[in-house]
């Protein structure tokens, strides 16, 4: 049987299996979580649980290192979201454009200026993007890792259901980390994002981070791999990267007020 066959007797048997065994077992639990278990679970909301507020107030200080309200923190939400808006008015008054600001953005997402032909240019324009990123990191942060890090595509196997670009992570302190880009519906990927990409998943973000983190020697495994909110994942802040200082037989527990993490300091690009 010519693979050809064999591909299509295969598909043929895993779309049986779908409909016959994996649909109804899915529309089932489905069935399950909306007529019995939701009807018998609780109120998740954290102020109805036991002690919810201190808890929900203690993951916003994980989260925000800072040591404000969660209250607080809403509030300088808002009013960030505000000024940012005002910059944006500003700033699309400054180009000449005439319209409100949802046409604007619909230009932005539209206009063909805004977007590469084939994928072969966009990851190489994203590899320009990374040239000049590293010399202005070492200015702001004086450490880089040692660990270095490449600009690859989704494979096109899931590229349809992937996000614009991740950084892919390999095992510390072995081999370089590729971020991968997007390559699918060119359309959609823009050259106004790639700036803030390319520092969010690289340098000053996640690889610059990450990596540092999983180059700290002195400290257990777990502190140089430990996934930190507060330092792997916040876009607008990086990891203070000093020499380590923890007590590690002293780790401060919820309980105490703190825990041990590196603080996030703005990137000032």
């Amino acid at each position: 049987m010519e693979w050809r066959e064999r591909q299509s007797a295969s598909s043929r048997r895993c779309g049986a299996r779908l409909q016959e065994q994996d649909r109804p077992a899915f529309q089932r639990l489905q069935a399950y979580l909306t007529n019995t278990y939701s009807a018998l679970a609780r109120d998740n909301r954290h102020e109805r649980a036991p002690d919810g507020a201190a808890w929900y107030a203690y993951n916003v200080k994980v989260h925000t290192t800072t040591r404000r309200t969660p209250r607080e923190i809403h509030e300088l939400g808002l009013s960030e979201v505000k000024r940012i808006r005002a910059q944006m008015d500003s700033l699309i008054r400054s180009t000449g454009f005439v319209g409100e600001f949802a046409a604007f953005t619909h230009m932005l997402r539209t206009d063909p200026k805004f977007f590469y032909a084939d994928s072969a240019t966009l990851v190489r324009a994203y590899r320009d993007i990374t040239k000049t990123h590293r010399p202005r990191a070492a200015q702001a942060f004086g450490r880089l890792p040692r660990l270095p890090y490449g600009v690859s595509t989704i494979p096109s196997y899931s590229a349809p259901s992937q996000t614009t670009a991740y950084y892919q992570g390999a095992l510390p302190k072995r081999t370089g980390r590729p971020v991968l880009r997007q390559h699918y519906k060119l359309d959609t990927r823009p050259t106004w994002e790639m700036e803030v990409l390319t520092s969010h998943e690289a340098v000053p973000g996640h690889h610059l981070q990450i990596a540092i983190s999983q180059e700290l020697e002195g400290i257990p495994e777990f502190g140089a791999t430990a996934d930190i909110p507060r330092s792997s994942k916040d876009g607008l802040s990086t990891p203070r990267v000093s020499a380590p200082s923890w007590d590690w037989k002293r780790i401060r527990t919820p309980s105490s007020g703190s825990s041990p993490t590196r603080c996030g300091v703005r990137s000032g690009w």
